[in-house]
């Protein structure tokens, strides 16, 4: 019975997580002005409402099934169907409507569509894995319907990069975005799945980020200071390889932010 109220608490705080979230990603992306009393709005919602419906239905009708109980665990399919996949498609209609936003206003993707199409992801992922024993054919348009959202993520990472530089969370993302483009691949259209295929892309990405000249110390400090060297070379602060004094009039405000913040971030 404490399992079971810790799993509905766990549960509820996902559905409670998701439903701000997904608040705070139609706030963003849309600029749409949403009163942020809906946020405890949602945690009364799933703690006070879903929670203790969540419990009753987790409970056995037989009390002894708690004991004799060997199987797969059977609460892992109302979990994913009833919870993980609803909040799925909610996040589907939210950035499928963003993208056709960008294709209206011929606007590109901001920085900020990067979490809820990580979120989405875990999400995906998420419930296919717990349902593992039940999956359907169905299951796999799950991964095909991600892909589009993963290029857009990477479109707006690449942006950011562009414009800021490459720094240690960027990195990641970019890596976590490749790691998850292969496996929606490989889930999607490999008709024979082997779940431990996830080890192989995830130890690559840990090993990548963590080791070497192209870890996260070494890779991005390289980019900021190459960036660095490129602004101070075009304001003239930096004459052969030495640096000078420059007004600060003659410096725009814009290069100054972005001088101050490099450096703040080195």
């Amino acid at each position: 019975i404490l399992f079971i109220l810790i799993l509905g608490f766990i549960c509820s705080g996902i559905l409670a997580l998701s439903l701000a979230l997904a608040i705070e990603s139609i706030r963003s992306l849309f600029q749409v002005a949403i009163d942020y009393r809906w946020s405890e709005t949602v945690a009364y919602f799933s703690f006070f409402f879903v929670l203790p419906i969540f419990v009753h239905v987790g409970l056995p009708q037989d009390w002894r099934d708690l004991e004799n109980s060997t199987d797969y665990p059977h609460f892992f399919k109302p979990i994913s169907h009833y919870l993980l996949t609803p909040i799925s498609l909610l996040y589907f209609g939210i950035l499928s409507a963003y993208v056709v936003k960008i294709l209206v206003t011929q606007v590109w993707p901001s920085g900020q569509v990067a979490y809820p199409v990580l979120y989405l992801s875990a999400l995906v992922f998420g419930a296919y894995l717990i349902s593992y024993p039940w999956r359907k054919e169905w299951n796999k348009w799950f991964f095909v319907a991600l892909l589009p959202f993963l290029a857009v993520y990477f479109i707006a990472l690449g942006m950011r990069v562009e414009q800021y530089g490459l720094t240690e969370l960027r990195y990641l993302g970019l890596l976590l975005g490749a790691c998850l483009t292969i496996l929606s691949f490989y889930f999607a259209f490999v008709k024979r799945q082997r779940l431990q295929m996830m080890l192989i892309p995830l130890t690559l990405v840990a090993f990548v980020f963590a080791v070497g000249p192209w870890g996260a110390t070494g890779l991005p400090v390289r980019c900021q200071e190459a960036r660095l060297e490129t602004i101070l070379t075009e304001v003239g602060a930096l004459q052969d390889g030495k640096l000078a004094k420059v007004d600060s009039g003659a410096v725009s405000q814009e290069k100054q932010v972005e001088i101050s913040s490099i450096v703040e971030y080195l």
